[in-house]
């Protein structure tokens, strides 16, 4: 094999490790943001229950903490499979007719994640046009940021799945049966 042929081979597996980084990068950014919401949450209750004294801006920081959490760990969560899956049937599968299975269920990792860039683009555009807040609570705070981040974490759910796919194909390809 030529060094051509060998950089064609390792280019798509380059761009791979830069989606996992990126996913590896927005599970870390979920653990900070965790920590707050934690530390956020901790003070709305002992403000409330130990001083009397309730925080107005608390709980709706914490539902727009946990919205950045939930929409930026999808693709996390699809790097190091921890989405719901029926692992006695793929444990018990040959590698190579397990990256099939993963395969044909990615068809609807990619349905989901064109669905909430769609869909979450269309309503964060929406809700940034017209100022949109949260209008629980007397801070009211805006309501876009959060619905934007809907197809950020779509982009990054679909980047991992594509990832996930070319992986699986790989090993499809290449690992004999047993």
């Amino acid at each position: 094999m030529d060094n051509n042929a060998a950089l064609k081979i390792k280019k798509p597996f380059s761009l791979l490790n830069t989606i996992d980084r990126i996913n590896e990068w927005a599970g870390s950014i979920c653990a900070v943001l965790l920590a707050f919401l934690a530390i956020i949450s901790f003070y709305g209750v002992i403000s409330r229950y130990v001083f009397s004294s309730p925080s107005y801006y608390a709980w709706d920081i914490n539902i727009q903490l946990f919205a950045f959490i939930l929409m930026l760990s999808g693709g996390y969560t699809l790097l190091h499979e921890g989405h719901v899956s029926v692992d006695v049937i793929t444990a018990a599968l040959p590698s190579k007719h397990a990256a099939l299975l993963r395969m044909f269920n990615s068809v609807f990792c990619f349905v989901s994640a064109i669905t909430l860039i769609w869909f979450g683009t269309i309503l964060g555009w929406e809700s940034f046009q017209i100022g949109e807040r949260m209008s629980a609570s007397m801070w009211e705070p805006l309501f876009w940021p959060v619905k934007m981040m809907v197809p950020i974490g779509g982009l990054l759910l679909g980047l991992q799945g594509i990832a996930q796919f070319v992986k699986d194909y790989h090993t499809f390809r290449n690992r004999k049966v047993k």
